[in-house]
């Protein structure tokens, strides 16, 4: 299938600037990036480290100018190659990141893991994933923020967190991000991915 493309007249300057198809979704995507952060309070996003949410950080860095107007959320299982610990904290450092972790301590101290734990692949997942994320950002689990002056984590619990994140369902159309919205309690999670 070919792309279709469309030219541009920038600046009324006469320069013209031909749009692939990349340059149309990254254009796409940094609009609903500024739009969420403009409609939406307490807002952050989610960051595993990996290479979709990586991209998504880049593409929000690029949507304010070198600067991510927003804190970044990372649920931390202890499963991941330290390097990748310590990649996020580089980052977070260089870039002045708004880093916050979030993380199951008590599955991870009573051992409800897989596999030398006492639960099965999809338990563990859940246990690690989807309750560190929901408590985290209800604010129920201890949310740990990087304190640029010291270089270390704190348990800061106190603020009200929404997110964003990129597209868990891949399909035929991944590049293109969506808004989705969920209300739990008092508190507003609003993500787009």
């Amino acid at each position: 299938q070919k792309i279709d493309t469309k030219r541009w007249n920038f600046f009324g300057s006469g320069v013209k600037l031909l749009l692939n198809h990349l340059d149309v979704l990254e254009n796409r995507s940094i609009h609903i990036l500024r739009e969420a952060y403009s409609e939406f309070k307490n807002l952050c996003m989610l960051w595993s480290i990996g290479k979709d949410s990586t991209v998504l950080l880049w593409l929000t860095r690029k949507a304010f100018f070198g600067h991510v107007a927003f804190p970044l959320v990372h649920i931390d299982t202890h499963y991941k190659i330290p390097e990748m610990i310590i990649y996020r904290d580089k980052l977070a450092r260089e870039w002045q990141l708004d880093m916050i972790y979030g993380e199951n301590t008590d599955a991870l101290r009573t051992g409800e893991t897989f596999p030398e734990g006492k639960t099965n692949r999809i338990q563990c997942c859940k246990n690690l994933k989807t309750e560190a994320l929901t408590n985290t950002l209800s604010g129920t689990w201890p949310r740990y923020h990087l304190n640029h002056r010291t270089g270390k984590y704190e348990n800061r619990s106190h603020f009200v967190l929404s997110y964003s994140g990129e597209r868990s369902r891949r399909g035929k159309h991944c590049a293109s991000l969506s808004i989705d919205a969920l209300v739990s309690g008092s508190n507003r999670f609003t993500g787009f991915g």
